[in-house]
């Protein structure tokens, strides 16, 4: 055990991950300085109202919290004098060197060290942050729910929740600045600079806000004994100062051990009824109590992204960079931020996490409103089983070749359809681009101008934006298409090579390859790296529009759908208001479905077939997964002999997985091809010579040693014979 700040209560042997400090990480509020700024505290013990001042909550709670909040609180810290000494001072001092360094005013001054004060908001024009209360979930409930509060709240915003996930709206920051009086004390610096925060670049706080994370929080309280200190009590509360503090430890002193002052033990017993008439047999249960978990911190930590200022000019699109445009803002435009959550496989495979989803996956975005798509995941997913999503690329990925290995990585695209129901695209380019089992790279005849033409006229009054201007039109390709073809880096990774052709595709017979292949841009593996930006669509066309993910997307339970709702009369007189269900909450559009057969005729002109694979009855995989996908020839209507289901491997693969595909479990020998057959033949047929020669052998050898033994005993000798002869006879 350690005693020092690498060892509090649940993490007593000290160890680290990373740089955290142990004890910043259980505790909140902390009371020293948190390199973290508070954006938020989610608490039950909260009112239906937010409040971000302490002065305007309504509950003892939440202005405990936020009064100590290092974004306002000044928190002390011990150190050596900054106007004579430096870090070298301190590095010497045997109190550092024997992780003794005061904690506290007293001990600090007592050992000739300067005690110093500071708080966020001393440096940084930070505010509070907010408290409010916790979203509504089952006990035990991993999944959806319905949180009035909070949805409410998300359809004032412009992203109605209805049943989601629990979830908290933050609206990203500004980039901070700093305090006057920050820069003036930095005057006196051994730089002389006069700026607090110069940054490596020169550029201050922007390149501090290139490199950020967000930390999310979460704490396991309980009521079985009194946990609060008396400022987070409201004043008639009667547990107000009886929070249990070490003080409350059990003791062991002698041998002997004393629980008197502790109110809860490990797995105690506790008596619930009498015994019987001689005083035993008392009745009592044991409860299964791990006090480690009571106050028990968690925590989640994202990867690192970057804030970046608003650009008061408008930014072109840059190709080599792979960097979208960007209109000129003034800063007071709304943003909608869409991501994706989730990775790759069925909802048993990515457990605890989820299948993909557009985050957030409903949107009003107002006429002249902005959304930015952007995306990232990872290439290292754990191989997990059969039904492990679609598409590569491939791990390793050369960029040029394929294997039948399974996939890792994850990739997301957006495509418009008519309806959230469906799932296929609507008529993105209004001509005919392919025709199957013909020879022709361009059936419609039409020059790449005229299919442009062709695509903003099919794309008209179908995108939030509008399709005639040059913007949107190439932001809505770049969400379907990644800018595979025309991304520089990923151009010279693979040599220039083209994406392949549908005919060069389904010359791939091994379907995992053909998928994998780092050259199919269909299932967009030719993006070599999974965060995509794909720039700022502004909302401008009233009405109601509908996306997916075709790489993701799959009708089972595989849904990554969303929708964006443009509130206003759009061109044909049509009003729109963007309204939610009032009873579930969710935003949605017509399913066709449901609808007349009018609604439901939806032209499918540009369709292309590819190669049907029966998947659920093939012989060299496992076929547990579904039913048939293709109708095969076949001169028998009906099966004859048995059939046997091969059972997919376990899907619950630890590390890296498993490393092919459909892996299967096999209880008897398998061949795949003639030629195997041919040699398991040969080779059983050396195996039964080289059997029978060594019987014959074995034989011939036992029967010469029963005839040479034999020989020894009976030539020439009588003792054998049984003496019956009379001595009478002659």
């Amino acid at each position: 055990r350690r005693n020092d700040q690498r060892g509090p209560r649940q993490n007593p042997n000290g160890n680290r991950r990373g740089l955290e400090c142990p004890e910043e990480r259980d505790y909140y509020p902390w009371w020293q300085p948190s390199p973290f700024i508070d954006i938020a505290i989610l608490t039950n013990d909260a009112s239906e109202i937010p409040c971000t001042d302490p002065d305007d909550c309504n509950t003892a709670r939440c202005t405990y919290y936020l009064e100590n909040s290092f974004n306002m609180n000044q928190k002390g810290f011990c150190d050596v004098d900054r106007t004579s000494d430096d870090v070298t001072t301190k590095f010497d001092m045997s109190l550092w060197n024997n992780r003794i360094w005061p904690n506290n005013e007293a001990d600090c001054t007592a050992n000739g060290l300067e005690w110093y004060t500071i708080a966020l908001s001393d440096v940084l024009d930070v505010g509070y942050p907010e408290c409010r209360k916790t979203g509504f979930s089952r006990v035990n409930q991993l999944g959806n729910a319905y949180d009035g509060y909070v949805s409410e709240d998300m359809a004032d915003s412009g992203v109605p929740a209805g049943v989601n996930a629990n979830r908290y709206m933050w609206t990203i920051p500004s980039i901070p600045t700093i305090v006057v009086s920050a820069d003036d004390d930095a005057a006196d610096d051994d730089d002389g600079s006069g700026v607090y925060f110069p940054g490596n670049t020169g550029a201050g706080l922007e390149d501090a806000y290139k490199s950020c994370i967000l930390r999310m929080r979460y704490n396991l309280s309980t009521s079985d004994f009194p946990a609060w200190p008396a400022a987070a009590m409201e004043d008639s509360h009667p547990w107000k100062y009886s929070m249990v503090t070490a003080a409350n430890n059990t003791l062991v002193e002698n041998g002997q051990t004393d629980y008197s002052n502790t109110p809860l033990t490990q797995d105690p017993y506790i008596y619930i009824g009498a015994g019987d008439d001689t005083g035993d047999n008392e009745k009592f249960v044991s409860l299964a109590v791990n006090t480690n978990q009571y106050a028990r911190t968690f925590q989640d930590r994202s990867y690192t992204f970057t804030i970046k200022p608003r650009s008061a000019t408008a930014v072109a699109t840059n190709d080599n960079t792979d960097s979208p445009a960007a209109p000129a803002m003034d800063g007071t435009e709304t943003i909608f931020n869409v991501n994706v959550r989730g990775k790759r496989g069925n909802i048993v495979q990515t457990y605890p996490s989820v299948e993909y989803d557009f985050v957030p996956n409903s949107i009003v975005c107002n006429v002249d409103d902005l959304i930015h798509f952007q995306w990232t995941g990872s290439d290292y997913n754990p191989r997990r089983g059969c039904n492990d999503a679609e598409g590569g690329p491939p791990d390793p990925n050369n960029f040029v070749t394929s294997d039948a290995n399974n996939a890792r990585a994850d990739r997301s695209n957006m495509i418009f359809m008519n309806s959230m129901a469906e799932n296929v695209p609507l008529d993105y380019i209004g001509y005919t681009a392919y025709i199957e089992d013909e020879d022709d790279d361009n059936p419609s005849s039409l020059t790449l101008a005229e299919k442009l033409t062709s695509m903003e006229t099919s794309l008209e009054g179908v995108t939030p934006c509008d399709v005639t201007d040059t913007d949107c039109f190439d932001t809505v390709m770049r969400l379907a298409f990644l800018n595979q073809q025309s991304d520089a880096g990923a151009l010279l990774l693979r040599g220039q090579r083209d994406c392949l052709t549908q005919s060069e595709l389904d010359d791939i017979n091994n379907k995992q390859e053909r998928e994998n292949h780092p050259l199919n841009c269909a299932k967009m593996n030719a993006k070599p790296y999974p965060y995509f930006d794909a720039g700022i669509m502004k909302c401008t066309e009233p009405g109601k529009y509908s996306f997916f993910s075709s790489r993701n997307n799959n009708f089972s339970n595989r849904d990554q759908t969303g929708i964006i709702c443009v509130p206003g009369t759009d061109d044909d007189g049509v009003t729109w208001t963007c309204d939610t269900d009032s009873t579930t909450g969710v935003l949605q559009d017509k399913n066709p479905a449901l609808s007349t057969a009018g609604q439901r005729a939806i032209t499918r002109q540009n369709e292309a077939e590819s190669a049907c694979t029966d998947e659920a009855n093939t012989d060299d995989a496992a076929n547990d997964q579904g039913a048939s996908s293709c109708l095969t020839d076949s001169d028998d209507d009906n099966l004859d002999g048995e059939s046997f289901t091969t059972e997919q491997a376990a899907n619950d693969a630890m590390g890296d997985g498993d490393k092919r595909s459909c892996e299967e479990i096999v209880w008897f020998f398998k061949s795949g091809s003639t030629a195997s057959y041919i040699v398991l033949a040969i080779i059983l047929a050396f195996v039964g010579f080289g059997a029978a020669w060594m019987s014959v052998f074995c034989y011939n050898r036992i029967k010469r040693r029963r005839m040479e033994t034999q020989s020894s005993q009976f030539s020439g000798k009588q003792s054998w014979k049984k003496d019956t002869q009379d001595p009478n006879m002659i």
